[in-house]
């Protein structure tokens, strides 16, 4: 099947290639989701404790991480 042929048919592939992908982020979330969690929260810590001590740059560089892994 050609890229134009794929794209000819319309909607039905594009719909199974999102419910593909979200099925794939839920059982990657259901598998690694605390351990995410677990690293954004040290992230956010760190970052907090940074911007405490008077280094903002440092602490909105930990916090675009944290953000990252949660994208």
């Amino acid at each position: 099947m050609s890229w134009d042929e794929m794209f000819d048919e319309g909607e039905p592939f594009v719909a199974d290639r999102q419910e593909s992908l979200r099925a794939a982020a839920r059982e990657y979330l259901g598998a690694n989701g605390d351990a995410v969690d677990v690293r954004v929260r040290r992230c956010l810590e760190e970052a907090g404790a940074l911007l405490a001590s008077g280094h903002p740059g440092p602490a909105l560089s930990v916090t675009t991480t944290a953000v990252e892994l949660m994208i």
